[in-house]
């Protein structure tokens, strides 16, 4: 017999709708069993005295009656174990029996929807995803950056993605730079290949646009150089990099063999202007400018930053897309890519104007090396907004795309 999920009117499939039920009601029996207590705790360490409980049980149940994002409440849900221990405290305390069966009949609901529709807790907070709120979706982001770092061998405290948009000489197109890089990128197997990525451009279809115009923002690169590094902000010796060929004719920038562990951790930073990379006007092709940070390395951050010239895209913050490249890069499949877009809950955030804004604790010496990058094209940092979306853990293989709308 094949299984079936169902799914409601507003787009919930039958696993969230018992899911809400269920915590709703144990919400509501939890709720009911402590207003019977002869004083209502008012912090979780209140609750624990009144009823004997361990700390974190305590603050699981408090946080678990008085979240209000029912979804992200599963999260709280405390096992068999603790919860026949919230019981037998209640019960000693003097609440009374109807309203202890009450707890015990939602929990045992609670328990067969889970068993029903996931199996187990683990499987139905995948299940849930996002809709588990951010906790929930860094907790599983969390385990994945740990697994992907053993299959990768590598990995890196953050990944650095910056993008500077300003109009072109002649107002008609969109100049772009891309920064990029790693900050204390470490390897845990000395046989880990750790491969640095080049950008791609593609119209709204998926379509590869045709060669891009790039330049090292610190110059032409010497002989033997592959990497258009900012050697300033990189670690000494510099990092070494060597050309492989890949799949489907693509060149590719491999870092060189280096020490394990956090002993051969280094930093380094990359940053290309592209001309051309966009329209600065909506025509009847193109309506938004997109940019894309791709994922491939285990980070435990993803800084992505996109500072654009004031005036230049009027009031908007830019909406944020995570795209899973499991199956190949999805923003190739023109509007295919939909079905590959991941329930997010990133956003991006308008930090102010001026490089001070852009300060980040994460980044070491990240507002002098954004100085340093407009220093070399002659731009001044006070006539740039900063916008950022920051993910801890981020999903890898990924794109997180950034897009705006384009001016009619």
């Amino acid at each position: 017999m094949k299984s079936r999920t169902r799914e409601s009117e507003d787009g919930a499939t039958g696993f969230e709708s018992d899911v809400e039920r269920a915590l709703t009601e144990l919400q509501a029996a939890l709720h009911g069993a402590v207003e019977l207590l002869g004083e209502y705790p008012r912090k979780s360490t209140e609750l624990a005295r009144a009823l004997g409980l361990e700390r974190n049980v305590a603050w699981k149940l408090y946080r678990l009656i008085h979240e209000r994002d029912i979804f992200a409440a599963a999260r709280f849900v405390p096992g068999a174990a603790s919860m026949a221990t919230f019981v037998s405290g209640a019960a000693g305390a003097g609440v009374p029996e109807s309203a202890l069966d009450r707890v015990r009949e939602a929990a045992e609901t609670y328990e067969r929807v889970v068993r029903t529709h996931a199996g187990d807790r683990a499987s139905a907070d995948i299940m849930l995803g996002a809709k588990a709120g951010e906790g929930g979706e860094v907790a599983l982001r969390r385990s994945a950056f740990r697994s992907m770092s053993f299959l990768a061998g590598v990995q890196a405290m953050a990944q650095v993605q910056t993008f500077i948009l300003a109009p072109s000489t002649d107002g008609k197109a969109i100049d772009g730079v891309s920064v990029n890089g790693f900050v204390d990128l470490t390897r845990v197997r000395p046989d880990a290949p750790v491969v640095i990525g080049k950008a791609m451009a593609t119209d709204h279809d998926g379509r590869v646009v045709g060669s891009l115009r790039e330049e090292p923002v610190d110059g032409p690169l010497a002989e033997g150089e592959c990497v258009p590094l900012l050697k300033e902000f990189c670690s000494t010796p510099l990092p070494r990099f060597r050309r492989n060929p890949g799949e489907r004719g693509f060149v590719e920038n491999e870092l060189a063999e280096g020490p394990v562990g956090r002993m051969g951790a280094i930093p380094f930073m990359a940053a290309t202007v592209v001309r051309g990379v966009g329209v600065a006007r909506r025509t009847g092709d193109q309506t938004t400018m997109d940019v894309v940070a791709r994922v491939r390395t285990p980070a435990a951050l993803l800084v992505c930053d996109v500072l654009v010239k004031k005036g230049m895209l009027p009031g908007d913050e830019g909406r944020v897309g995570v795209y899973s490249d499991l199956f190949g890069h999805a923003l190739l499949r023109g509007d295919g890519r939909e079905r590959y877009k991941l329930a997010s809950v990133h956003r991006m955030e308008r930090l102010g104007e001026g490089l001070s804004a852009a300060h980040s604790p994460d980044v070491p010496r990240y507002v002098r090396m954004l100085e340093h990058v407009l220093r070399r094209l002659g731009e001044r940092g006070e006539e740039f907004e900063v916008h950022r979306v920051r993910i801890e853990y981020p999903f890898s293989p990924t794109s997180v795309m950034v897009t705006f709308d384009l001016p009619g």
